[in-house]
């Protein structure tokens, strides 16, 4: 999987917009199409004429679904975030979307961390994986694959845990289709 920036999307995104199909407007389909389709930067584009940081981040956070709230939402959502930039030097943008009401960000950390106990953290992040690619979170796919990554997992095994999560989807998908009566239970 190349390695990109959110600077080179959006400046793709920016300079390029013609690129992207109409019907293609939501953000995680401009992200995917911008991976698998990359387009060079204009001929003579330097970094001076770049649009400003600010603008950047204006342009972002427009991206997004939500409101992103990196650390400006209420007092207890803030602390959380302080202590996530503590563990990862910035706050992602799921948490700052998750931001606005620190009792919901602190149950959705709370249930992350009871997930899965007793599971090593490479078996956690291969099962996330899987979960993400079936549900199609390019953004999940994207973190979680840094962080199994960081705990071992191979490129090989990655690919593995999502044939797995493909091939069961496909089983239950047809299933569902078909409204099949199990035939096979547990004795």
């Amino acid at each position: 999987m190349e390695s990109r920036s959110r600077f080179t999307a959006i400046s793709v995104i920016s300079f390029s917009s013609t690129v992207i199909p109409k019907a293609c407007r939501k953000r995680t389909c401009r992200r995917s199409f911008i991976r698998t389709r990359p387009e060079p930067e204009p001929p003579g584009l330097r970094r001076s004429s770049l649009p400003s940081s600010a603008y950047l981040k204006e342009e972002e956070e427009k991206m997004a679904g939500v409101k992103l709230y990196n650390k400006t939402g209420d007092a207890k959502a803030v602390k959380i975030q302080e202590g996530i930039e503590k563990k990862f030097g910035f706050v992602p943008e799921v948490f700052q979307a998750m931001g606005r009401n620190g009792d919901f960000l602190d149950l959705a950390m709370r249930i992350a961390e009871a997930a899965g106990k007793g599971l090593d953290p490479k078996t956690k992040e291969l099962i996330i994986i899987a979960v993400s690619a079936v549900n199609g979170c390019e953004y999940c796919l994207d973190a979680h694959r840094s962080a199994a990554l960081a705990a071992g997992v191979t490129d090989e095994e990655i690919s593995a845990a999502i044939e797995v999560a493909a091939s069961i989807s496909l089983y239950n998908n047809f299933n569902k289709a078909i409204s099949l009566n199990s035939d096979l239970k547990s004795k």
